[in-house]
């Protein structure tokens, strides 16, 4: 998963380099209720990572919310407050469902995906 520019992600197949899957920024607000800069932050992607099997992915938002989205259908599935605002990034255990989120203050939190 590779942010471009804060505003969208794009799923990228590592043996060709060719775009499998885009999200844009416009996605992460389905269902939110933020107005103005609050919502303009909130959306801002600072991390993605996909599940081992490929499943779902996962959009960490400006406002450490992390976003779970069905790889094939782009449907948002789920969406996890982390309460983290100073979130930095994501990254998906290899083999169990844990997804581990780390801030800027020093934190780590692992959570069940």
């Amino acid at each position: 998963v590779v942010p471009r520019h804060g505003d969208a992600a794009h799923v990228v197949d590592v043996t060709d380099g060719s775009v499998q899957r885009a999200f844009a920024v416009e996605e992460l607000g389905a269902g939110g209720s933020l107005a103005g800069d609050e919502a303009l932050h909130a959306k801002r992607l600072v991390s993605g990572a996909v599940s081992p099997k490929g499943d779902f992915v996962y959009l960490l938002g400006g406002d450490g919310t992390v976003h779970c989205f069905a790889a094939v259908s782009g449907k948002r599935e789920h969406a996890l407050d982390t309460r983290a605002p100073d979130a930095l990034g994501l990254c998906h255990h290899p083999k169990q469902n844990v997804l581990a989120t780390f801030a800027a203050a020093g934190g780590v939190k692992l959570w069940r995906a």
